[in-house]
């Protein structure tokens, strides 16, 4: 999640939709930090935090995450190298009822592990790293199913490893989650913060 100076701001519905023909999801009506994983490969992120209106405006909050979203992009071209895109964009900066709410879109999982000093890594579920593999599973409804690595077919799915305390929209229905993983709805997961990881098909 952004960190933001000043102390300005630092960085649940549980339905999930899925809208576009990419696959991006709508995240305007979750209450709580969360990261949309889209059907493109780029990754949607919502930041909420409470807002100190008394001190800093939505024009300063506004300047400064647009500030760090520039920076961050002179220093990374967008992979596609088209002029009129960028590595980070920033969609939409609010502030209601002494709450700001920023939501970014990184063009790759590996765009928001590098901005956000963070882990995010999107694969199919046989490619995920060993640390995950090796991590005990239930399937969606709470049933533990052994490790990652002994789940049947693995190969039919894929797969999000996370290390941030988020919900996790997915482009597809949650087969299995890491026992750390709440499921919240067909395609929203809750992390805690502690590697985990979501399978979905």
């Amino acid at each position: 999640m952004i960190r933001l100076k000043k102390g300005i701001f630092v960085c649940g519905a549980s339905l999930f939709l899925m809208s576009g023909c990419n696959g991006t999801a709508d995240l305007s009506d979750f209450s709580q930090n969360a990261l949309s994983v889209n059907r493109d490969g780029s990754v949607t992120e919502l930041s909420v935090e409470p807002f100190d209106a008394d001190y800093y405006s939505l024009e300063d909050l506004t300047a400064y995450v647009q500030e760090e979203v520039d920076a961050f992009n002179k220093d990374h071209p967008p992979a596609s190298e088209k002029k009129d895109e960028s590595a980070i964009t920033v969609d939409k900066v609010e502030i209601s009822d002494g709450t700001a709410r920023v939501i970014l879109s990184y063009e790759s999982p590996e765009i928001f592990t590098e901005f956000n000093y963070g882990q995010l890594i999107s694969v199919d579920a046989a490619k995920l790293p060993q640390e995950a593999l090796a991590l005990s599973c239930t399937d969606s409804q709470g049933e533990p199913v052994g490790t990652a690595a002994s789940i049947e077919n693995l190969d039919n799915y894929k797969a999000i490893m996370v290390s941030s305390d988020v919900l996790v929209a997915v482009p597809g229905k949650i087969a299995y989650v890491s026992e750390n993983v709440t499921v919240t709805d067909r395609s929203v997961a809750d992390c805690d913060g502690t590697l985990a990881v979501i399978i979905y098909s």
